[in-house]
């Protein structure tokens, strides 16, 4: 949905640890933080614009390509079906 996102991670190193993620967690285009002091500082330092491109990079990166409309497609394909 390309909204917004900002991950409070107070645990990120045990995280790492124990879990680890797919990918680097510096790869990933959202603002994280690990006190509520850096995350109110990356909310308030927020660039819409900035961060809309680096999703985008991410996003095609992982090669998704949502665009919002799957729902209505596949309505119109079962109704094509059906009818």
């Amino acid at each position: 949905m390309r909204k917004p996102v900002f991950l409070y991670m107070p645990d990120l190193d045990d995280y790492l640890i124990e879990r680890g993620f797919y990918f680097k967690i510096e790869e990933i285009p959202y603002e994280t933080a690990k006190t509520n002091e850096e995350l109110f500082q990356r909310i308030r330092d927020f660039d819409k614009d900035s961060y809309d491109k680096m999703v985008e990079i991410f996003l095609n990166k992982l090669g998704l390509c949502e665009d919002g409309e799957a729902s209505k497609r596949t309505v119109a394909l079962i109704t094509e079906i059906v009818s």
